[in-house]
C-alpha cells in the first residue's frame, strides 16, 4: 500500500494555497506609498511594508537612497515586522521644493527659482516624528543608514527616546569632518569621512546648473562621494579600498533613482548633515538603555573606527563589523552570502532584543 501524504507536507501545501488566495497586502507582502503635509507645509513621502499590527521599524535612508527600495528590501527580509521608510527631502517626490505647481524637487528646477525649504537636520527629524505620529507608532525601533543616521540622531536629540524599542546604527560616524572639537572629547581625533576641502568642493559642484541641461555634475559627484579615495563606488576585490557596493548592477540600480535628483537640494542637505556633530547623542542613547546594533565595514567609505567608538559608548550594544572584501557601505544590497548574513544578523537582533519590548 502506498503511504499517503505526510502531515507536514499537507500543512505546507495548505499554507501555500492560502498564500495564493490572499491578497499581498494581507500577507504584508507589498509596499505602499503614503504622503502627508508636514507642519511646515511641505510634503512628506513614506513607504510601508508589512503587517499593520507587527512590531514597527522606522527607517531613515541614506543620502540619495530611494525610500521605496529600503521598504522593499528590509520589508521582504523582515516579514514579521512593519517596515516604514521615510524619504529624505529632495528625494523622489518628497517635499522640500515648490516650483511651477510642483511640490517636489524636480531636476529641472534651477537653484534660483521657486522654493527650497527645510533641508536641515531638525526639520528632517520632525518629518520622521510626524510620520510616526500619523501611523500611530507608539512603540517603534529606529534605523538610520549613513546620513539617515544623522536624522535619527537629531530625532533622539530633539524628541527623546520615549517609546523606542531599539536602534540600528547603520554605518554613520557621529562626526564626519576632522576639524573642530567633538562634543564628546573621547571621540578619536583625526577620523574623517570626508577631507574638508573635498567636502566643500562637492557641495559647490552638486549645485552647479546649466540652463537647458540641468545639474550635469550630479552623477559624477555621487561617484566621487560614494567611491572613497578611488572614486569608484564598486569594490575591486583585487585591491580592497573604501567603497559603497559590491556589484556594478547594484550601482546602476541605485543611480536610476539618485541620478535624477535635484543638485541644489542635494547640496543643501549634504552641507547640513556633514557639518553636524552628534557624538554627545550617544550619552542619551546610553542612558535610555534601549538595545542597539551597530554596523561598520572595513571597506566602507565611513571609517570603521568611528563605528567601533559608537559601539564602545553603549554597554550591551552589538557590533556587526564586516571584513575588507565585503564590508561596504551599502551592505544591505550585497549578494549572498554577505547580504544574507547582514539581514540574518539584523533579524536576529530584532527578534531577540527588540521584539520582546514592542
Amino acid at each position: 500500500m502506498r503511504a499517503g501524504p505526510r502531515p507536514a507536507a499537507i500543512r505546507l501545501l495548505v499554507a501555500a494555497l492560502i498564500a495564493l488566495a490572499l491578497p499581498a497586502a494581507a500577507l504584508g507582502g507589498s509596499t505602499t506609498r503614503g504622503v502627508l503635509t508636514a507642519s511646515d507645509g511641505q510634503r512628506i513621502e513614506y513607504f510601508v511594508h508589512g503587517p499593520p499590527r507587527a512590531p514597527a521599524l522606522l527607517i531613515s535612508p541614506a543620502f540619495t537612497g530611494s525610500a521605496r527600495l529600503y521598504a522593499d528590501r528590509f520589508g521582504r527580509a523582515l516579514p514579521r515586522y512593519r517596515v516604514v521608510a521615510v524619504s529624505l527631502r529632495g528625494h523622489g517626490t518628497a517635499g522640500g521644493c515648490r516650483d511651477r505647481g510642483r511640490a517636489w524637487c524636480a531636476p529641472t528646477q534651477p537653484p534660483g527659482r521657486g522654493v527650497y525649504a527645510g533641508f536641515r537636520m531638525p526639520r528632517l527629524a520632525a518629518d520622521l516624528h510626524e510620520v510616526r505620529g500619523r501611523l500611530g507608532l507608539g512603540r517603534v525601533a529606529l534605523m538610520g543608514h549613513s546620513i539617515g543616521m544623522n536624522v535619527v540622531a537629531e530625532y533622539i536629540s530633539d524628541h527623546g527616546t520615549d517609546g523606542l524599542t531599539g536602534l540600528f546604527v547603520y554605518d554613520q560616524s557621529p562626526k564626519n569632518l576632522a576639524e573642530g572639537v567633538p562634543a564628546d572629547p573621547s571621540f578619536p581625533p583625526g577620523i574623517a569621512t570626508y577631507p574638508t576641502d573635498r567636502f566643500t568642493a562637492l557641495v559647490a559642484s552638486l549645485a552647479r546648473f546649466a540652463p537647458g541641461r540641468g545639474y550635469l555634475n550630479v552623477p559624477r559627484d555621487l561617484r566621487l562621494m560614494l567611491g572613497g579615495p578611488t572614486g569608484d563606488p564598486v569594490l575591486d576585490p583585487a585591491r580592497p579600498a573604501p567603497a559603497f557596493l559590491l556589484e556594478q548592477s547594484r550601482w546602476r540600480e541605485w543611480m536610476r533613482f539618485a541620478g535624477r535628483l535635484n543638485g541644489k537640494a542635494l547640496s543643501l542637505l549634504f552641507w547640513s548633515t556633514i557639518t553636524q556633530d552628534y557624538t554627545d547623542v550617544y550619552r542619551v542613547v546610553r542612558a535610555s538603555g534601549i538595545p542597539v546594533l551597530v554596523y561598520g565595514g572595513r571597506s566602507s567609505i565611513v571609517p570603521w573606527q568611528a563605528m567601533r567608538w559608537v559601539h564602545r559608548q553603549l554597554p550591551g550594544s552589538e557590533l556587526m563589523l564586516f571584513g575588507p572584501r565585503v564590508g561596504v557601505h551599502g551592505a544591505f544590497l550585497n549578494p549572498p552570502p554577505s547580504g544574507e548574513v547582514f539581514m540574518d544578523r539584523l533579524r536576529g537582533f530584532l527578534d531577540r532584543r527588540v521584539r520582546p519590548r514592542a
